[in-house]
């Protein structure tokens, strides 16, 4: 598949803008999920423990404001979250209003909650301010529709500092039950 885009026609009379490619991939059956990691269902209390208390998803949202990143209502569904330097165990949720959505697997504002998961992981650089956005994802793989609440467990690959270009992690999407029922790997930022 490929996904273009281009500005819209504002009837000025001037000429569309050319197509643009955003992105491409392709989509193939791979196999059930639970084979990929393992199989069982994942302890998600014991890991909520060892990852540190629970935060609102507001003050995620809130320090990504402090720098400049305003995401509208449709795309705050990070409820709460256990997190460290580096690994995080995130409650998203798709927001009620959407909920009646016609989509077939996923809705993107449940999708861009999965992945603001990672930004969870990222070391509070404190002043320095840096701003990491979704620049790639190597593999999405998906069981089945996404329910529209889940449990995102997210972490980040070893950098090559405390402040590199790119950060770069995985995304294992499970429901209340602890079982996979998404995957996103190679995530860069």
């Amino acid at each position: 598949f490929r996904i273009h885009a281009r500005e819209a026609d504002t009837g000025s009379g001037n000429a569309p803008a050319a197509w643009r490619l955003c992105a491409s991939g392709r989509l193939a059956d791979a196999g059930p999920l639970g084979a990929a990691v393992g199989g069982t269902p994942l302890g998600l209390d014991a890991l909520a423990a060892t990852l540190g208390p629970v935060t609102a998803g507001d003050a995620f949202y809130a320090r990504l404001a402090t720098r400049g990143i305003a995401l509208g209502a449709s795309f705050n569904g990070l409820r709460r979250a256990h997190r460290r330097d580096g690994e995080a165990l995130a409650w998203i949720e798709l927001p009620a209003w959407l909920a009646g959505d016609a989509v077939t697997w996923a809705h993107p504002a449940l999708l861009d909650a999965a992945l603001q998961s990672l930004g969870l992981c990222v070391p509070d650089d404190g002043e320095a301010g840096d701003s990491y956005l979704l620049t790639g994802v190597e593999r999405a793989q998906l069981d089945g529709p996404l329910p529209r609440a889940l449990w995102c467990h997210a972490v980040l690959a070893p950098a090559s500092g405390p402040r590199p270009v790119e950060w770069r992690g995985d995304v294992t999407m499970r429901d209340d039950g602890g079982q996979v029922v998404g995957l996103l790997r190679g995530v860069s930022m």
